[in-house]
């Protein structure tokens, strides 16, 4: 089969429902999968390995193109990451919470301030211990001590080489500027052209030449 495209809704509750769709296109065994994310951006950690977790397991033989079109966070970002090739709607963007900010609940020492997974404090909450899981994964891609608690832009993504160059409606944006412009060109040289060129009632008659 050459080509599957799924549109991953977020905002699903139900984690067999948005399994299923994933695991039924996987076992096809696709050239190409592309998979757009949809929906408020937000996945819960546990989730989002899951979902790694089936995507990293894909035939050799499936090239994984995800598309993120709305903003995401956290762990969500997890989903996007794994993918052969990302693109991202123009104005989205991502954005990873440090241990830290997520844990206002409970003095934390300083050195626990990164996304970067530590080793698990004692009583923390189990979906704390799979985001640092799911940043450990993330860490590979990503220079999280750097670019944690703030959001990150089209550009910046770019420049860390995770999307190679505009998304499929710039590049759309640009393909039909260059139509118009070449279509333009080619108007005004055609009227330059006939601007060029006598009309027959322009060129003098004999009977002119001879008075």
């Amino acid at each position: 089969m050459p080509e599957i495209t799924i549109k991953l809704n977020l905002r699903e509750e139900d984690t067999i429902s948005l399994l299923l769709p994933l695991e039924e296109a996987l076992s096809m065994e696709p050239t190409t999968l592309h998979l757009e994310l949809v929906g408020p951006g937000v996945v819960s950690p546990d989730r989002s390995l899951v979902l790694h977790d089936m995507l990293r397991k894909r035939s050799r033989h499936t090239h994984l193109i995800t598309y993120a079109r709305s903003c995401l966070i956290d762990s969500a970002v997890l989903i996007w990451l794994c993918a052969d090739l990302r693109k991202m709607r123009a104005d989205a963007w991502i954005q990873l919470d440090s241990i830290k900010r997520l844990s206002k609940d409970r003095p934390w020492r300083k050195s626990v301030n990164l996304v970067r997974p530590d080793k698990p404090m004692i009583g923390e909450p189990s979906w704390m211990t799979d985001y640092r899981t799911a940043a450990r994964y993330m860490n590979e891609y990503l220079p999280l001590e750097e670019i944690a608690d703030r959001p990150i832009f089209h550009d910046e993504l770019v420049e860390l080489g995770l999307i190679e160059s505009v998304d499929g409606i710039d590049q759309l944006d640009v393909l039909l500027r260059v139509a118009t412009n070449d279509s333009s060109s080619e108007s005004q040289e055609e009227e330059n052209e006939s601007k060029d060129v006598t009309s027959i009632e322009d060129l003098p008659t004999k009977a002119g030449q001879g008075d």
